[in-house]
């Protein structure tokens, strides 16, 4: 994509953002001045990405799954942020090599721990109220975090890059309520950078594997720290004494 259409699909796609979100950010001190560094966040949607590219003064890159990149509108949004396109449920090494890549260069990648969606929501029809119309395949309505994969772990692992946490609220609620004709406001929360994280020298098999549990188990703790309560799911944190 060009600089002029790449200028032009962001202009429509800041507009469109803007008829449908109200979005308040919060913790923007907390924002490295520079890379390398890894964002997470809990993800239901397209909405996420969208918000830390056009929010956030960053120029990160995303991972993106070719079944969206097989999508004419979606492609079209997601080449604005030069994706990496990655193969679900199968290690790609190619966009591992690619996000490395982009860390070495001192660029900013975004990944989310949970994945594209909680398998169990995914393929429930629209009509029960359980999947986000926009796309059952990619999104979820519940605002509950979900059990985590290790691939973001291991992506942090791998590159010993430092890692800077949001919260997202209220983004389950986008969609449905665009196509009410209603603003939603959604708020984003910046927390701290973290890590990096080191696996020591000569883990291997289920020690290995535990390693990048504990990892995961620390970033959505990170995430959840950011969230109300009732959003953190499977990850409440201890209660101060």
């Amino acid at each position: 994509m060009n600089t002029l259409a790449r200028r032009l699909v962001t202009a429509i796609v800041r507009f469109i953002a803007w008829l449908a979100m109200d979005v308040r950010v919060t913790g923007r001190s907390n924002i490295p001045t520079h890379g390398p560094f890894l964002i997470i966040g809990n993800h239901f949607s397209l909405i996420e990405p969208i918000l830390v590219g056009l929010k956030l003064g960053l120029e990160p890159t995303f991972f993106a799954s070719a079944d969206l990149m097989a999508h004419p509108v979606t492609r079209l949004i997601l080449k604005v942020f030069r994706p990496i396109q990655v193969h679900r449920r199968e290690i790609d090494r190619g966009a591992l090599r690619a996000a490395q890549r982009v860390l070495e260069e001192g660029g900013m990648l975004v990944i989310f721990p949970e994945g594209g969606i909680d398998e169990v929501v995914r393929d429930m029809p629209v009509e029960e109220g359980l999947a986000v119309p926009f796309d059952q395949r990619t999104s979820r309505s519940s605002a509950q975090l979900i059990e985590a994969r290790d691939g973001a772990a291991y992506l942090a692992t791998w590159t010993e890059a430092p890692i800077l946490p949001i919260g997202f609220l209220h983004t389950e609620k986008v969609v449905p309520n665009f196509r009410r004709r209603r603003r939603t406001r959604v708020e984003m929360n910046i927390g701290p950078l973290f890590g990096p994280f080191v696996v020591p020298a000569g883990l291997r098999g289920p020690e290995r594997r535990a390693f990048l549990e504990t990892v995961t188990q620390t970033m959505m703790e990170q995430i959840a720290a950011l969230l109300p309560p009732a959003n953190r799911g499977i990850y409440q944190l201890p209660r101060e004494p």
